[in-house]
């Protein structure tokens, strides 16, 4: 019961929530707590943590991002924001990577990723390349390609 109470509301239970759940099964106590105002409480809070952490690194004051994607990662780290910072940092920085090496790759380019781009990928949870190969931008490109060929 200890792991479960640390893991959705980084704490250990009351002596009363060990009372009154003692005999319960686990998806019982799961649905207790996730059915408690501070269980929301808690999720809203860090889910705000993970969009601030995305703000400083990307500086930006706000983003419309997908927090709750990145929620179990959170969790794994024991809501350790200074882990979450590096794990997100190297997150945009893959993707940041994988973009640039696609338009290199594929059309000899060095394109960068723009704010809007990099927003859109984070939130779709794609592959890069399956993102780049559907824009409009990465068409006109291609076509710009085929006529410097011909």
């Amino acid at each position: 019961m200890d792991y479960i109470f640390t893991t959705l509301l980084n704490r250990k239970p009351t002596s009363q929530e060990v009372f009154l759940l003692k005999n319960r099964n686990l998806q019982y106590i799961k649905m207790y707590i996730k059915d408690s105002g501070e269980f929301k409480n808690f999720y809203n809070s860090n889910l705000k943590k993970i969009e601030k952490i995305f703000c400083e690194i990307l500086n930006q004051k706000s983003l419309l991002i997908n927090t709750p994607q990145f929620m179990n990662i959170f969790v794994k780290n024991k809501y350790k924001i200074d882990i979450m910072k590096l794990y997100i940092q190297e997150y945009i920085n893959n993707i940041k990577k994988e973009f640039k090496n696609f338009y290199l790759n594929y059309l000899d380019l060095e394109e960068q990723i723009s704010m809007e781009e990099l927003i859109d990928i984070i939130n779709s949870n794609i592959k890069i390349q399956n993102y780049i190969c559907n824009t409009n931008k990465f068409h006109n490109l291609c076509d710009m390609k085929i006529n410097e060929l011909n």
